[in-house]
This record gives C-alpha cells, sequence and structure tokens, in this order.
C-alpha cells in the first residue's frame, strides 16, 4: 500500500506511479538506515510535521538544486517506509509511504525510488538506496 501524504503535490508535480512488492517491515532492513543519523539527516525544523515521520529516522538522500529527498519510517505505520521530498517552501512537505519497495515517485516528469536495489537495468544510483530513472 503506497500513501501520499498532505503537501505540495500539485506545485511539485509529484504523482505516486507505482509500489512494487516487496517484503513489510522493510525500513529495518534498508542499508540506509544502517548509519546513525546526522545532523544533515534532519528535516527542517518546519518540516517536522510533514505526514507524522519519525524525525528520528530520517536520512538525507541526495540533494538537487533546491530539493533534498529524504527517507524516513512512519508513525503512523510501524512498516511504512517513506520519501519525503523537501523544497524549502514554507508550507507542509509530502511524504510517500509505503510497507513495501521500491517506492517509486514522479517528480516533474522524473521518476525516483527508494529501494536497495535498482527497479530496472535502466535505473541510475544517486545515493545509498535512492534511484533514478533515465
Amino acid at each position: 500500500m503506497v500513501t501520499a501524504c498532505r503537501g505540495l503535490v500539485g506545485a511539485l508535480g509529484v504523482f505516486i506511479v507505482l509500489a512494487m512488492s516487496g517484503c513489510a517491515g522493510v525500513s529495518a532492513t534498508m542499508t540506509v538506515f544502517d548509519r546513525e543519523q546526522q545532523p544533515a539527516d534532519q528535516l527542517p525544523a518546519d518540516a517536522r510535521s510533514a505526514a507524522q515521520i519519525d524525525s528520528t529516522s530520517t536520512r538525507l538522500l541526495w540533494v538537487d538544486g533546491g530539493v533534498s529527498y529524504f527517507a524516513a519510517t512512519s508513525m503512523e505505520e510501524p512498516d511504512a517506509t517513506c520519501i519525503v521530498v523537501v523544497d524549502g517552501s514554507p508550507e507542509e512537505y509530502p511524504a510517500y509511504c509505503s510497507t513495501s519497495v521500491p517506492i517509486i515517485v514522479e517528480i516533474d516528469e522524473e521518476r525516483f525510488a527508494l529501494g536497495d536495489t535498482a527497479p530496472g537495468p535502466e535505473w541510475e544510483q544517486l545515493a545509498d538506496s535512492f534511484w533514478r530513472a533515465p
């Protein structure tokens, strides 16, 4: 199940494409969560309420221009992993959560995925557990 939470979905042009089948409880086993949280991994103070994200679980994945992509776990669904997209605007940031990975989202006509392995051979690895389709 994929849950798109409140946020700048329209403004960012963010759409959930699909979530491929995977194992429940993946958050605890994804390699992006193997390291300790660093200060750069924390969401901006004004984003802490986004989608009931566990603020101690956030990990910065990648920054592109003014947009930052984070992995996180959900407080609403203990087995859910999320992609949080922070673009610097003052409104609530969107988070896309699923209990199965990879989680694939489309943002401004680009596709991104969160998962330990690429969804397909054409995907480029941007960071640990984070991928982009050409």
